[in-house]
């Protein structure tokens, strides 16, 4: 399905960005966590594909990023055909993305998506209303038209004929056009574009976003596969080394965690990630980290050790795909410990810099 998306370059802004950095904009936007399993399914080509928008994307400021979004909701609203869901949907591709036990566990009690709002609507509209109909105007005829006639139907009718009045007419055509058309618009869609208006007009910040993209990527990069990480190093080192060597610095693999990972931080990982998750990643990394694996058993009790390594040898080969599953779900949980301030991972090894140099 994300092929389709990179293949078909479905999302679309009216800004110089290309469509492929505009999808890349989406994924990077979603978060990590909810990044991770779509980039580990791409194929190697739509993957050097993804990371090269990536490379070719200025600063972008959150005023882009939020139009990007918020264009992309409006496009889904607006399309005609049915999205396939039910519940055996639902089930398969959730045992696509996790185990089966874990399936079992989290079905039928995934909680409602939370939308997070800078301001209130409310107050965004009302501002919106005291701007001079000549700047709403210019604002608007820079936006897609789904999102202009948004905003044209949210402001009393007085005021939206005064800024359709200081629009081309040309251009307003279209706009009346949409506007006397019924619309249903979506909570979520018009929570997206008042977020973005205001960002984007009646804040406009100016956000150098350069340091969080590479904070994100480094972030995505630990998460996937060796194989699939050293596919993306190879390539940006070859078009980018400072940005290359910018992303590995703020990388955590699990080859790290022997030099990286505070001891204490040892105690959280085997309270809380879950033992049969644990157990495979231990038994995968055992073949190409098996230092960090014993800096892991180093830091719990000699007895829970022996038993957990006990099992590890009675455990079935696992397969390529599992064992990066594995390994990707504890570098997840681990870099959102650091996130969420529960460990503080450990200054990089000197020795590492310059070999990597």
């Amino acid at each position: 399905m994300v092929d389709d998306v990179l293949d078909k370059q479905a999302v679309s802004v009216t800004t110089a960005l290309t469509p492929p950095q505009k999808a890349a904009i989406i994924l990077v936007s979603m978060g990590q966590d909810y990044a991770t399993p779509i980039i580990d399914k791409l194929s190697d080509d739509h993957l050097r594909a993804f990371i090269r928008a990536l490379e070719q994307l200025p600063d972008v400021p959150r005023k882009d990023l939020l139009a990007a979004i918020a264009d992309f909701i409006t496009t889904l609203e607006s399309r005609k055909d049915n999205f396939r869901a039910g519940p055996d949907r639902a089930r398969s591709i959730a045992e696509d993305l996790l185990n089966s036990e874990r399936v079992s566990r989290l079905l039928g009690t995934v909680p409602e998506p939370k939308i997070t709002r800078s301001v209130s609507e409310a107050s965004v509209w009302e501002q919106l209303n005291k701007r001079t109909p000549e700047s709403i105007a210019a604002y608007i005829t820079t936006q897609r038209l789904e999102i202009a006639t948004l905003i044209l139907s949210e402001l009393p009718t007085e005021k939206a004929g005064e800024v359709l009045s200081e629009i081309p007419q040309e251009m307003s055509i279209p706009y009346i056009a949409r506007l006397s058309e019924t619309q249903a618009i979506a909570p979520h869609a018009k929570t997206a574009v008042t977020e973005l208006i205001a960002q984007d007009f009646l804040t406009a910040p100016k956000q150098n976003a350069g340091s969080a993209a590479i904070e994100f990527v480094s972030g995505l990069l630990s998460a996937l596969s060796k194989d699939k990480r050293n596919v993306v190093m190879e390539g940006l080192e070859k078009s980018d080394p400072d940005k290359a060597k910018k992303i590995r610095d703020g990388m955590l693999v699990f080859e790290d965690l022997a030099t990286r990972l505070p001891p204490t931080a040892v105690q959280i990982i085997f309270k809380e990630v879950e033992k049969p998750s644990l157990l495979a990643a231990l038994k995968a990394g055992a073949d190409d980290a098996p230092a960090s694996v014993e800096f892991l058993f180093g830091n719990i009790s000699q007895r829970m050790a022996e038993q957990m390594k006990e099992e590890i040898e009675g455990m079935k080969a696992l397969s390529g795909k599992e064992g990066d599953k594995a390994l990707s779900e504890l570098m997840s949980f681990i870099s959102r410990l650091e996130k969420d301030g529960r460990i503080t991972l450990l200054a990089k090894p000197v020795e590492d810099d310059v070999a990597a140099a």
